[in-house]
């Protein structure tokens, strides 16, 4: 009995011990938490502090005195080890911590002080302690001759720098208050009070914008009561050439949408108000009313209008020689717009009056207003280059004519925007640009009877661009320069080029070396010109471009390679088929490098979606120039073909829905340019095996018919396929067209290119049908 005794008493106590331990063990566990989430919560501070480490730790040790019993020694243990572990990491972390905050404080301070609270010293400053922070020590430990040191050297290990981490601890942490939890806080309100400076010299800026610039269109409502009040307000701004948008282009803009919603009721409305201040004496009245003018020419019929163009362009005219460059820029562009609106209301004499050429002898009044203006100040000049561009468009459709509009004049305009790209002022403006594009858009639409003065001007335009490699470039600025003035150069000489459709050898020759020396420049622009340039060279002397292609090659191939600037290798993609039309067989040493490129870009995610319609497309171009040696590389384009024809886009997204046509069109044109050079070497049934692919394409493209997702210019591609099937595999074609479902979507498909209203689409329809019913 005494034994049972003593083993209950046993069991009692190691009960009692064991719960004591859970007891003891919960409660530390509980403690421990705290702690633990507190020492952790020192990772994440925008400021560190070693103070704050040492009395979270102090605090933590204040928490565990709770902590009693078996498992205290545990805890408490844990916590010995938990500081050390943090405070050596701590101590790692602490002086970059603080040397990435200092860097982000001195950078802040700079952005503040250059362009929010404007302080030249305060800016200064922040540069002198940036640079104590980052190069005095490594300065310092370098003038020791000790690189080692230099490469680790920190501000924080100088006396000065132990003194001023002291004097951050004893500001970050102290008994009044934490820094780091009132330092949010403290950047919102430093914020909301740089915002606030901000909108106020925004708002500053904005009365003085329109203190200058809201010029009549203030005080017209004001009536003459007003003016005295305008004129001293504004007294000196009358050479005021600040084209920031204002409140005057704000109500012309809002003008010119109105006239293009309401069309002729608005000339009732605006017409009185020019005719009231068109012959103002105050010049800012007479730009309002011009500016009102051409504001309306988008939109009215010329019907309602044209009582009163005439009226209205002799003032324009007139204006151009107008005492205020304002008023004559906005002349300038008033008369672009009526060249681009309303252009068959212009009379013979009016035409007379503005490009009229000055003869020796005459005083400079007597020339034309549009051929003084490209002598003007750079805003009047840039928008009379706009005005000679836009009368230059309007001759697109007789351009192959052998005479129209331009001829006569044609001298005389090449002259005086060739003079105006010359000036020293045109890169002011945009000028030397707007010069150089109204130059080309009169080039390509002059009439036969011009080409011999635009091969004048071949010679004249790569002497220009052979001087640009001499330019002498000392800066970033000089450089982009040159780029510029290369890439319209080049622009200009394709279009040139173009125009005369040939070229003799020694130009041909000339060029080329030119061409090749403006690839070394690393400018997309100049690159993208530079290429569409060597195009037209090539389409030039045709089978004679074979003695470039070595030295060419591996620009070509740099540009096609370039999927990271899109526009380059699509200018690329269009060359590559420039040089397939005009050597044919004789690119063949190049077809396998160039096919490589063109695949990798098709499977390229990175390159833009729409380079890859001209890419399938330029499949057919080689096929077509190598004719049955395209064998060869059947397989794998026919297979890449195939995959993009099951490509499937959202129907309901109009965007995706043209770039699916885009594709579906790039892929028929391949397979009718492989089709057809295929048959010119007799090697037509190797497209058998290749047949159900194109076959499933043309189904896909049937069906669509009839819900606007094939454009015209797909049906007449795809039925295009279809007439070549039937030429190029013969037997094999007709049979599988006379079975279902074939049989159905091909009538579908034939029947809706004949009943097109576009002439051309009607004819390859027509086309098709007979092919494959015989």
């Amino acid at each position: 009995g005494g034994r049972l005794a003593a083993a209950d008493v046993a069991a009692v106590r190691k009960a009692a011990g064991d719960a004591n331990f859970r007891a003891s063990h919960a409660q530390c566990r509980l403690l421990w938490s705290r702690c633990a989430a507190s020492l952790a919560a020192l990772r994440a501070v925008l400021l560190p502090s070693r103070r704050r480490f040492h009395a979270r730790v102090e605090r933590c040790n204040d928490t565990l005195s709770g902590c009693v019993g078996p498992a205290a020694a545990e805890y408490h243990e844990r916590l010995a080890l938990e500081a050390g572990k943090g405070e050596e990491e701590f101590n790692a972390r602490f002086h970059g911590q603080l040397s990435h905050a200092l860097f982000l404080l001195c950078v802040g301070g700079i952005l503040t002080f250059r362009y929010v609270a404007v302080s030249a010293l305060a800016e200064v400053g922040c540069w002198l302690l940036l640079a104590s922070v980052e190069l005095l020590p490594r300065l310092a430990a370098l003038a020791q001759f000790s690189p080692v040191a230099a490469a680790t050297a920190s501000v924080w290990e100088t006396a000065a720098g132990k003194a001023a981490v002291e004097w951050y601890e004893a500001v970050v942490f102290n008994p009044v208050a934490d820094l780091d939890n009132l330092l949010l806080p403290l950047a919102a309100s430093l914020l909301a009070v740089c915002t606030a400076r901000y909108c106020r010299r925004c708002a500053r800026a904005t009365r003085r914008w329109r203190g200058r610039s809201a010029g009549s269109y203030r005080h017209v409502g004001g009536g003459d009561d007003d003016d005295e009040e305008e004129e001293e307000d504004d007294e000196d701004d009358d050479d005021d050439d600040d084209d920031t948008w204002n409140v005057a282009m704000a109500a012309a803009t809002c003008l010119a949408r109105v006239a293009q919603v309401v069309e002729d009721e608005v000339v009732q409305y605006v017409t009185p108000f020019i005719e009231r201040h068109i012959t103002a004496t105050d010049w800012r009245r007479r730009e309002a009313a011009t500016l009102a003018f051409g504001s309306i020419l988008e939109g009215p019929s010329p019907k309602a209008l044209q009582p009163y163009m005439a009226d209205a362009l002799n003032l324009m005219i007139r204006l151009m020689r107008d005492a205020s460059v304002q008023v004559k820029d906005t002349a300038a562009w008033t008369i672009g717009r009526v060249c681009e609106h309303h252009i068959l209301a212009i009379t013979a004499e009016q035409w007379q009056q503005m490009t009229r050429a000055l003869q020796p002898g005459e005083p400079p009044e007597a020339e034309g207003v549009l051929l003084a203006g490209l002598k003007d100040e750079p805003r009047v000049a840039a928008n009379v280059c706009s005005a000679l561009h836009n009368l230059a468009e309007h001759c697109e459709e007789t351009r192959n004519n052998p005479t129209n509009v331009l001829s006569n004049l044609f001298v005389d305009l090449a002259r005086a925007l060739l003079a105006c790209t010359e000036r020293p002022d045109a890169g002011e403006r945009n000028l030397r640009v707007s010069a150089y594009e109204a130059l080309n858009t009169t080039l390509t639409n002059a009439a036969e009877d011009t080409k011999a003065h635009i091969a004048q001007l071949l010679p004249v335009i790569a002497g220009r661009l052979e001087q640009s490699f001499a330019m002498q470039i000392v800066s970033n600025d000089d450089r982009e320069a040159q780029n510029e003035l290369q890439g319209l150069l080049c622009g200009t000489l394709q279009v040139v080029t173009q125009k005369l459709g040939q070229l003799d050898r020694e130009m041909a020759d000339r060029l080329m070396q030119l061409f090749l020396q403006v690839f070394g420049s690393k400018n997309s622009t100049v690159q993208e010109e530079a290429l569409m340039a060597v195009g037209a060279v090539a389409n030039a002397v045709e089978s004679e471009f074979e003695k470039y292609m070595p030295h060419f090659r591996p620009f070509l191939c740099l540009g096609l390679n370039n999927y990271e600037e899109h526009q380059v290798c699509a200018v690329a993609v269009g060359v590559v088929g420039d040089i397939c039309r005009a050597l044919e067989v004789k690119v063949l040493p190049y077809c396998e490098e160039i096919l490589q490129l063109l695949l990798r870009n098709l499977q390229n995610p990175a390159l833009n979606r729409n380079v890859k319609p001209p890419i399938l497309s330029c499949f057919g171009d080689i096929a077509l120039a190598v004719g049955g040696n395209f064998e060869a590389y059947l397989q794998v384009t026919m297979s890449m073909l195939e995959q993009a024809g099951m490509t499937a886009m959202d129907v309901s997204n109009p965007d995706l829905v043209d770039y699916l046509g885009q594709l579906r069109e790039g892929i028929f044109e391949a397979y009718t340019g492989v089709l057809q050079g295929l048959r010119a070497d007799n090697k037509g049934p190797k497209f058998t095996p290749y047949l159900q692919g194109a076959m499933r394409l043309l189904h896909q493209v049937a069906e669509s018919c009839g819900h606007d997702h094939v454009s015209d210019d797909l049906c007449r591609a795809a039925v295009g396929v279809v007439g070549d099937l039937a030429m190029t595999v013969g037997p094999e074609f007709t049979r599988i067209a006379k079975q279902e479902p074939h049989k159905s979507y091909l009538k579908v498909l034939l029947k809706e290119a004949r009943q097109s209203p576009n002439e051309m689409t009607q004819q390859v329809g027509s086309w098709a049908t007979r092919t494959v019913s015989q």
